[in-house]
């Protein structure tokens, strides 16, 4: 009885463990994403203040998508 009780105690410690670790990576992914995309909402933000008339702003909004889209 005691040896099926240690097992148990054991399993649960590293199912414990475990968790914790998925939880630091998901918390790294998410803090990764969010870096990302605030680098690229400040990016789009210097982009749209260096235009200088509407047009210019829909040129640089079109070239900006693109750039997005070839990036993913």
């Amino acid at each position: 009885m005691a040896r099926s009780y240690r097992a148990a105690r054991d399993a649960a410690g590293i199912h414990a463990r475990s968790l914790v670790n998925l939880a630091e990576e998901e918390a790294e992914r998410i803090t990764q994403m969010i870096t990302r995309l605030s680098l690229i909402g400040l990016a789009l933000v210097f982009a749209l203040a260096g235009c200088e008339t509407v047009d210019g702003i829909g040129q640089d909004v079109s070239g900006a998508a693109r750039a997005v889209k070839r990036a993913l």
